[in-house]
Order: C-alpha cells, then sequence, then structure tokens
C-alpha cells in the first residue's frame, strides 16, 4: 500500500554523447586529432578542405553555449562575418518607442526579427595593434539527439580559430572587445530573470532599459538613505570584512507601501544604476 513500482524497459540502447560513429571523419584525420579520443572540438578534415585552415598550425578557443561569449560572437558574425553565410536563425525582437513618443502616444513598441549566424563558418577580420587577423567562427552541432531536462538536444558548440599557432592574443583581443562593446551597449539596461519550475532553471524573459534615479518620485531622504546603504556596501573593504568573518556577502531590503507608491520604480532605476539584474 503506497507503493509506486517503476517498470523500465531496456530492450533499446541510446547510443552516447561520446558515441564515436558520430565522429567517423574526424577519426580518419592525422594530426590533431586521431584514434579513440578527440583532441579537437572542430571536424578538421573539413576546415582543411573547405577552408585551407591547418589545424596543426592553427590556434583555436571553444566556447560553451551558455557562456556570454556564445551569443555574442554569434550576433557579431551575423554583422560583420564574411564567407558563404547561408544559415541564420530568427530572433524575434520587440522595438521599444522612445520617450518622447511614449508620453505623447504615438503607435506603440514594434516586433521585428533579426537573423542571427546559424550552422556554418563565418570569417571575421580582427585587428590588434594596426595588424589584421582573419578568424573563424565554426558554429557546429555533434554527437546524436540525446534526452535533457529541457527535452531533445544536441551538442551544440561554438570555435573561433586563427591560423598560426602564435597567434594566440588575436583570439584574447577579439573576447575582450566584445565584452567591452557589450557592456558599453547596456549600460542602462538591466535583464529579467523568471523560475522556470519545470526545469528547474532561471529563464531569462526580457531586457528593459533601466529609468535614472532623478525620474522616480520620492523623497530625496529615501532615495539618498538607500543608495548610500548600497555604496557603502558594495565596496572591497565591505566584502572583505564579510569574508573575515564567515558572513555571506549580500544585502536585502523589504520595500513596502501603497501600489502606485514608487516600490517598483525604485527597483528599476536601483539595477540600472548597479548593473544588476530582477528576478
Amino acid at each position: 500500500k503506497g507503493r509506486v513500482l517503476l517498470l523500465l524497459n531496456t530492450t533499446h540502447r541510446l547510443k552516447p554523447m561520446s558515441d564515436t560513429s558520430s565522429f567517423a571523419k574526424i577519426e580518419k584525420v592525422d594530426g590533431p586529432v586521431g584514434g579513440q579520443f578527440e583532441v579537437a572540438c572542430f571536424d578538421a578534415a573539413y576546415l582543411q578542405e573547405n577552408h585551407q585552415i591547418d589545424a596543426n598550425d592553427s590556434v583555436w578557443m571553444e566556447i560553451q553555449r551558455r557562456d556570454k561569449l556564445f551569443s555574442l560572437v554569434l550576433k557579431h558574425a551575423s554583422k560583420h562575418g564574411k564567407g558563404d553565410l547561408t544559415s541564420f536563425t530568427p530572433k524575434p525582437e520587440t522595438k521599444e518607442q522612445s520617450l518622447v513618443d511614449r508620453i505623447v502616444g504615438l503607435g506603440s513598441a514594434t516586433k521585428c526579427v533579426s537573423l542571427v549566424f546559424g550552422l556554418g563558418v563565418a570569417e571575421i577580420e580582427h585587428i590588434v595593434d594596426g595588424k589584421s587577423y582573419t578568424l573563424y567562427a565554426v558554429h557546429q552541432r555533434r554527437g546524436p539527439v540525446v534526452g535533457t531536462n529541457c527535452g531533445p538536444a544536441m551538442w551544440q558548440t561554438l570555435v573561433v580559430l586563427c591560423k598560426g599557432k602564435q597567434n594566440k592574443q588575436a583570439l584574447t583581443s577579439f573576447a575582450e572587445q566584445l565584452l567591452k562593446e557589450d557592456e558599453e551597449a547596456d549600460d542602462n539596461e538591466f535583464h529579467i530573470f523568471c523560475w522556470d519550475v519545470q526545469d528547474s532553471y532561471w529563464d531569462m524573459t526580457g531586457s528593459k532599459v533601466a529609468r535614472s534615479l532623478d525620474s522616480v518620485v520620492l523623497p530625496a531622504e529615501t532615495k539618498n538613505k538607500v543608495v548610500t546603504d548600497l555604496d557603502d556596501f558594495l565596496t572591497r573593504d565591505t566584502y572583505a570584512w564579510y569574508t573575515e568573518h564567515g558572513i555571506p556577502y549580500k544585502r536585502s531590503y523589504l520595500f513596502y507601501g501603497v501600489p502606485g507608491g514608487g516600490k517598483t520604480s525604485l527597483l528599476q532605476a536601483l539595477a540600472g544604476k548597479y548593473r544588476r539584474n530582477l528576478c
């Protein structure tokens, strides 16, 4: 009574992600890839044949899908990539109204679609100290379909290569440039995350331009009290003190008041000022 019987059907064997039959082409290549194990994260034979890239004389970096650089490289390749770009992924977006249009009530936010670089190889020119380098962004899927908490999926990876083993600094400079540009572009923007109960992870549901603290209609004393406290908390000395005493480094605030009193507006302004996300 009260017991549940779970029956597992083991008559069908699923191929694991490491199934070597998916990498037949790679195993035949001499050099950085060969034998039973992989030491390169791309199809060396394909790149040699179609793009004249010798993996034995190249340097590369593999970017995982959850890495912030993953989307930044794809976005950059979509705008500046060269070569035979034929595969794209549609990305729905919302164009927000300007402040003037919202005030006078002209139109509304419009929906649009942008095309993001899909599978394939994109050539990207990158300049370091006046010297031009050609980088190759290889966006690929590998291995069989496997089951995950979010449904069927395939291993998807992004590799950026540069010819010449001595050109590692070109990859580092390229990654730093993308992160810097993204930081400057999102200077007044914050992201909103919601907890996905079914798949148990924080899902980014959108981005929003933060309002300034001056635009929040609250007593100056109230705003200054919160800002002063946060400025004091977000310092190296405060972090060191928390760490030294074994206290979790976090700060919690409880805003209360009547609806429309400015609680949400203050949160959005603080998120923009201190570059924090909202959940």
